[in-house]
């Protein structure tokens, strides 16, 4: 593209509060009125990503950046490039909606958490399903790893917290006091700890070992 053309027709459509623009405007050729129609900076926005049937209820990105993986009404959860958007996977299995999910700290697994009462693991690398932990009264809000990797917790609307290992996918403890649904769970940083939040409006800290 020669200087001509940008100046006369790529710069009238660059946004006003631009370096871009701010350092050729002067060379440009008046287009009338069509100030009016453009945008002030860039849009944040860099991508559109389409591909499930129905909400998204949960995502989450990689530990090394590169992917997405996401969380449906629809079922399923699907994993993307995160920088092209493409598609690279669908994972099939949950009997009804995927309200959490979470990548193993390595980023070769995944655990999520579904209507449906159960959480599931996945190969993060194939997709392929690798186990169903079962044990809650009802849907499953929240998932996290551990910071090592080795376990998991999971919040429900039944009002607890259950520890999972992340390995064979046994369950290791439930952890009671909560009135209301669990919303969220967290590990601390070292994995010493645990907190979760509960729509009885209170937060509870444990003691993950």
């Amino acid at each position: 593209m020669s200087c001509l053309q940008v100046y006369h027709s790529a710069l009238h459509f660059t946004p006003r509060q631009t370096a871009l623009w701010n350092l050729y405007k002067h060379k440009r050729l008046s287009l009338g009125n069509s100030n009016n129609c453009i945008e002030e900076t860039w849009s944040p926005c860099l991508r559109i990503i389409d591909g499930h049937s129905r909400g998204i209820k949960a995502v989450a990105f990689s530990p090394d950046g590169t992917q997405i993986v996401s969380g449906s009404y629809d079922k399923t959860l699907r994993l993307w490039d995160a920088v092209s958007g493409a598609h690279l996977n669908t994972l099939n299995g949950h009997s009804r909606g995927v309200m959490s999910i979470a990548f193993s700290p390595d980023g070769t697994r995944i655990v999520s958490g579904s209507y449906g009462k159960t959480l599931q693991m996945w190969n993060a690398v194939t997709g392929a399903y690798l186990n169903t932990l079962n044990g809650h009264s009802n849907s499953v809000t929240s998932v996290a790893f551990s910071p090592d990797g080795t376990q998991i917790v999971s919040g429900s609307y039944d009002k607890t917290l259950r520890l999972w290992d992340a390995v064979s996918g046994a369950h290791l403890h439930s952890l009671n006091g909560h009135s209301d649904k669990v919303n969220s769970v967290a590990f601390s940083p070292d994995g010493t700890r645990i907190v979760s939040g509960s729509s009885d409006n209170t937060l509870r800290l444990w003691n993950a070992r």
